[in-house]
């Protein structure tokens, strides 16, 4: 009887290590199986989806926050012309300056002088026309 128990004893050891082996190859077998590495590859095709999307947003977030604080110093620029503007019409002299350069008015007793640039040249040079044969020839029936 004693030997029986032994022999169990050592059977059911056997029997254990049996299961365990098993156990470990079942799980060998899945992950070495097509099916298991198409899902892993799925699963890591999307993931790198999902960073390039965000590296993208990222960068995209970058040139807005870029572009909003230029917008913000030329808004900050702005808002100082705009004060020393009103700043300058809060006065009588100011408005008075104001008036006389959009409107072109004058004080009694003053005269308004207009200065018109020339058009046909801005440099004030005269503009000499160059002409070809053509024109010459053309000239002589004129």
């Amino acid at each position: 009887m004693l030997v029986c128990a032994v022999f169990m004893v050592a059977q059911s050891g056997i029997y254990e290590n049996m299961r365990e082996f098993q156990e470990r190859t079942y799980w060998r077998r899945i992950f070495r199986s097509r099916y298991f590495i198409a899902i892993l590859f799925v699963l890591v095709a999307l993931l790198a989806h999902g960073v390039w999307n965000a590296y993208g947003r990222y960068s995209r977030s970058e040139v807005a926050v870029a572009y909003l604080e230029s917008e913000k110093e030329r808004l900050i620029d702005r808002e100082v012309r705009l004060s020393r503007s009103i700043d300058a019409l809060s006065t009588q002299e100011g408005v008075e300056r104001e008036i006389r350069s959009m409107y072109g008015m004058v004080r009694p007793g003053e005269e308004l002088i207009i200065v018109v640039a020339d058009r046909s040249s801005s440099s004030g040079e005269e503009v000499v026309k160059k002409e070809g044969w053509w024109d010459r020839f053309l000239g002589l029936f004129r």
